[in-house]
């Protein structure tokens, strides 16, 4: 899979199956849907919990304690520590919506596939980032029959397109040399971009996908104005400002990347845990502006500052806190030298 993140594809949040729910129930889950896009995980699992503890057989509930649990794996890009977890949590739940599923009728039915093919395509994206691509495949290509079979019977279901558009989109430029794939790029953005209509708060799903696709096709202007749009409603959104600072980083808009790199730092040291992936983003951004303008002192202070940062072991293993750490370490080489 290519190396754009598309933090919260998993995350379907929809109210989608509110009918004949009771009014405490749809409180908690309007505040769990609140708490996640505000990356509160803890909180968004309690209200979750407690609408199982009462109905264990709320199949929202249910999917969206597992979207929380990808969400913060995506978030944190903790694949290598957490995925086997997840994948048996993901089958687990996976197993009691297809069994429940025969029972249900219209809206609801309609609603619980749609839960079962993100759960397909979590797993997909799971296993995809872990280099298991056997299992990526046949989950993908389950969770693309589950949304087929939802967007057949209402062709209005936004969220639904977000599921193909990304397999479209990503898992068949890398399977494209088998004889029954092809490059399916453009239709996957088509779909994407289609999938920002859905309400709030998935409509957030989508855009941050939609952002890093634009990214990746060197379209700047628009995915700056994607992520600025979201932001103005969820300022302290870590998704959203990281890619602020990337896009302005790709233009050469360096006070403006070093402006969202050092708000990114300064959240991401807060949160608990603290997202290393996020703050050592933070500071390959403001050492790689510093470096471009040539400012020697400032960039070995910076560097210092970041590789003295005590990081648990487990984190040191994600693959973009190395992959950070390894390039602040060279930058330090390069000026103290």
């Amino acid at each position: 899979m290519k190396k754009c993140r598309v933090v919260a594809v998993a995350v379907i949040l929809l109210s989608l199956s509110s009918f004949g729910q009771s009014r405490d129930t749809r409180l908690l889950l309007d505040s769990a849907k609140i708490y996640l896009v505000n990356q509160l995980y803890a909180r968004t699992d309690n209200s979750l919990e407690r609408i199982l503890h009462a109905d264990p057989d709320n199949a929202e509930a249910a999917y969206l304690l597992l979207a929380s649990a990808q969400t913060k794996i995506l978030d944190y890009e903790s694949y290598e520590m957490d995925a086997d977890y997840f994948v048996e949590k993901a089958k687990a739940t996976l197993d009691v919506l297809s069994k429940s599923l025969p029972g249900r009728r219209g809206r609801d039915s309609l609603a619980c596939l749609f839960y079962i093919g993100n759960i397909e395509g979590g797993i997909s994206i799971i296993e995809a980032k872990v280099g298991n691509w056997p299992a990526a495949v046949k989950s993908g290509a389950s969770s693309i029959g589950a949304f087929k079979r939802v967007i057949k019977t209402t062709p209005d279901y936004y969220p639904a397109y977000l599921g193909l558009g990304i397999f479209n989109y990503y898992i068949s430029q890398n399977l494209k040399w088998l004889p029954f794939f092809e490059d399916k790029r453009d239709e996957g953005l088509e779909q994407v971009r289609l999938s920002t209509k859905a309400e709030f708060p998935y409509s957030y799903v989508a855009k941050n996908s939609l952002c890093w696709i634009l990214l990746e096709r060197n379209e700047y202007r628009s995915a700056d104005s994607i992520a600025g749009s979201v932001l103005a409603e969820l300022p302290a959104n870590t998704i959203f400002i990281r890619l602020k600072a990337r896009i302005a980083l790709f233009r050469k808009d360096l006070p403006s990347a070093a402006a969202w790199a050092r708000k990114l730092v300064a959240i991401s040291e807060k949160r608990v845990p603290a997202n290393w992936s996020d703050l050592f983003s933070g500071y390959q951004i403001l050492i790689s502006t510093s470096d471009e303008l040539g400012r020697k002192n400032e960039c070995l202070a910076l560097c210092r500052k970041a590789l003295a940062k005590n990081v648990p072991e487990p984190y040191l293993r994600i693959p973009y806190v190395k992959k950070h750490l390894r390039y602040i370490a060279d930058i330090q080489r390069k000026y103290a030298n």
